[in-house]
């Protein structure tokens, strides 16, 4: 495997993780929102 396709491997898995945390974060936001 060369380092381009290594690193273009670990953006999108990174890229997922981001994904992730801001759904996270609107989920969170919105039922302190709507619970308040």
């Amino acid at each position: 495997m060369s380092e381009l396709e290594l690193l273009d491997k670990v953006e999108t898995a990174d890229n997922s993780a981001l994904d992730s945390l801001v759904l996270v974060c609107i989920g969170g936001v919105a039922v302190a929102f709507f619970s308040s």
